[in-house]
C-alpha cells in the first residue's frame, strides 16, 4: 500500500487503538506526541545544546529582518560553492582539571579557524585541508599541555 496512512508495517500511522499504542509506543507516537508545534519554553537544553539555541536565535533575527523588509546577507560562495562553517568534529583533548570550559572554548576556535582558513579552496581541496588540519590538532601543545605526558 502506498498513501497516507499506508505503509507495509506497523506502527508508523496511528492506526491501531490509542490503548493498544499507549502499552506499545512506536514512531509514530514519537512524533506526534511533541505536537505540531514543539513548544521551545518547555525545554531545558543543557551545554551541548548551544549550537541549537544559537541557530534559533539566528533563525528569528532572519524572520524579523524579513519582516520588517531588510533583505538577509547572502551566503559566502568559492565560485559556485556555498561555504558553510558547521562541524560534526570529535577531538581526543584531554579534560583540562581546572579550566575545562576555557580549553573547549580555544579548541572550537582553533577548530573554526582551520575551517575559515580552508575558505579560500573549493571542494575536495578545501575538505582535505580542513581534515589535514584537524588532525594536527588533537597533539598541539595549547590543548594537552597540561596533561604532563605531550
Amino acid at each position: 500500500m502506498v498513501g497516507k496512512n499506508s505503509v507495509d508495517f506497523p506502527g508508523q500511522t496511528g492506526q491501531e487503538p490509542y490503548e493498544y499504542r499507549q502499552r506499545h509506543p512506536n514512531d509514530y507516537e514519537a512524533q506526534v506526541s511533541q505536537g505540531s508545534i514543539n513548544a521551545h519554553a518547555a525545554e531545558n537544553l543543557g551545554s551541548t545544546d548551544k549550537g541549537v539555541a544559537y541557530l534559533r536565535r539566528k533563525l528569528r533575527r532572519a524572520i524579523r529582518a524579513i519582516q520588517a523588509g531588510e533583505r538577509l546577507p547572502e551566503s559566502e560562495r568559492a565560485g559556485e560553492e556555498f561555504l558553510t562553517h558547521t562541524q560534526d568534529t570529535v577531538l581526543p583533548i584531554p579534560i583540562h582539571p581546572s579550566d575545562d570550559e576555557q580549553l573547549l572554548k580555544d579548541v572550537t576556535d582553533a577548530v573554526m579557524e582551520i575551517v575559515f582558513e580552508g575558505d579560500t579552496l573549493g571542494g575536495d581541496e578545501r575538505a582535505s585541508f580542513i581534515e589535514s588540519k584537524l588532525r594536527t590538532l588533537k597533539n598541539d601543545t595549547r590543548f594537552t599541555a597540561h596533561c604532563g605526558d605531550t
